[in-house]
């Protein structure tokens, strides 16, 4: 089963019946009377009585995947039947391209007498989106390598989100917890800078969060992808920019100073255009003092003092960065700082964190292999999260795609802010004052506020 592959009626009821579903599932081909505002129409594809489900195919003509509005129309369908689930394939009505697998519950109410009404709660719609250009990785272990589906228990956890966040999670912090011992950032100023392994913890934490924010504007083609891209046959790929790019060395870190560190602390953070209307972005001065004149400056591109990172020019690098948007968030602004007033009065002093400097020794080491290494027991970051979907649209308690959604970053921020206490080796959460809010409650916190909000501006027109 190749989910890559546009939809194909005859090969998903292939699949249903020889590799997902239990021996009990009976093939049909039924049409079924329902339609709605973007469902056009329904077929039922089959049963399956021991996990009490249906199985049916809608075809539908949003363009936009308008999701609201067909998981509603689906819950409507589902309501229809004898069972309170299916699995659902939805099709658009033009174009079989992209398609979402989902699993469709919601939980039947009872009046006082014990009888069930009309009425559902809690309804859910959980799906895989599949198709042309889909990431694959996910339903290729949850839905075919993992093999036929045991109970309800076992299909529930094949579309959970919590159970697919847990084990990026997982695979997260094992690249944690390796790359805690292998990169060193400066602490100190000026020719007392040394680089050290003392604030491995925060400064790994920020670069995590960096970078999945980064991965989540990506998937809105707002960075480019010659950024991640290790095909030498391309022409701006990363073997062909830089001068000394390994992604198996541990030795060797130009991949994070000269790619990364230019894309938070001088593209990110930097308006494209000055207020004049005229290019903004640019290299620091080369030039021969000791201390450069743009030494306080920490928002222009820097490239290595001595041997050049890049193997093409800085316009041309300049280039390559240009279309990316600045993000007035504080997220990638750099954090060394400069003293003006310090002890030399002609330049001041500068204190590093970052370590964003043209100078190798107040410069952090972030190694090529923690970004590139496919090895099982030690994965690069970059391959990691090159193997997952993300998706910019944030779920709804109601509608949850199975895939790693913004609120990916709340968790990962407050798991490992929450690591361990260096002095009892426990989970310092609760020191740390660090709790993640679910979903549901927040749905819940905002609809409340809202309704009272509306009630309360109501009366004043009364």
């Amino acid at each position: 089963m190749d989910f890559r592959l546009e939809y194909n009626r005859s090969v998903w009821q292939k699949f249903l019946g020889d590799s997902f579903l239990p021996d009990d599932f009976i093939r049909k081909e039924e049409i079924v009377k329902h339609s709605g505002n973007y469902t056009k129409n329904v077929t039922m594809l089959g049963e399956c009585p021991s996990l009490q489900l249906f199985i049916f195919e809608i075809n539908h003509s949003s363009i936009n995947d308008a999701r609201v509005g067909l998981s509603k129309e689906a819950f409507t369908l589902v309501r229809g039947t004898k069972y309170n689930r299916a699995l659902i394939l939805f099709v658009p009505q033009n174009k079989a391209d992209n398609y979402r697998f989902s699993y469709v519950e919601y939980t039947p109410v009872m009046d006082d007498a014990g009888k069930v009404t009309r009425e559902i709660s809690n309804p859910r719609r959980f799906s895989y989106i599949l198709g042309k250009n889909a990431k694959v990785k996910t339903p290729q272990q949850y839905l075919l390598e993992k093999g036929i589906i045991k109970d309800n228990a076992d299909l529930i956890n094949r579309f959970s989100v919590e159970v697919l966040t847990k084990e990026f999670y997982d695979r997260l912090f094992n690249w944690y917890k390796w790359a805690l011992d292998i990169v060193r950032f400066p602490e100190g100023s000026g020719d007392k800078t040394k680089l050290t392994a003392n604030n491995n913890e925060i400064q790994l934490i920020r670069l995590i969060t960096r970078l999945i924010f980064v991965w989540f504007i990506k998937q809105k083609h707002l960075i480019p992808d010659w950024l991640f891209d290790c095909n030498d046959k391309n022409k701006n790929s990363l073997p062909n920019i830089l001068t000394d790019f390994s992604p198996d060395s541990s030795e060797k870190g130009s991949y994070y100073n000269a790619i990364l560190q230019n894309l938070f602390f001088a593209t990110l953070n930097r308006e494209i255009l000055d207020n004049k209307g005229k290019p903004n972005r640019e290299f620091t001065e080369h030039d021969d003092e000791p201390i450069n004149s743009d030494y306080a400056i920490s928002y222009k591109y820097r490239d290595n003092k001595g041997k050049s990172f890049f193997k093409v020019t800085h316009d041309e690098i300049i280039k390559l960065f240009e279309k990316i948007p600045f993000l007035n968030g504080g997220l990638f602004e750099c954090l060394d700082s400069y003293i003006a007033d310090g002890k030399d009065k002609k330049h001041g002093i500068k204190y590093y964190k970052d370590g964003f400097s043209r100078e190798k020794k107040r410069r952090a080491f972030v190694p090529d292999c923690l970004f590139w290494n496919k090895d099982k027991e030690h994965e690069g970051i970059i391959h990691i999260l090159s193997e997952y979907n993300f998706t910019v649209e944030e779920n709804t308690p109601s509608d949850i795609e199975v895939s790693l959604d913004p609120e990916l970053l709340g968790k990962v921020f407050e798991n490992l802010l929450g690591y361990l206490d260096p002095d009892t080796n426990k989970m310092a959460r609760n020191a740390s004052g660090s709790f993640y809010t679910p979903r549901e409650i927040v749905s819940y916190m905002v609809d409340e506020s809202l309704d009272k909000s509306y009630k309360n501006e109501n009366k004043k027109f009364r």
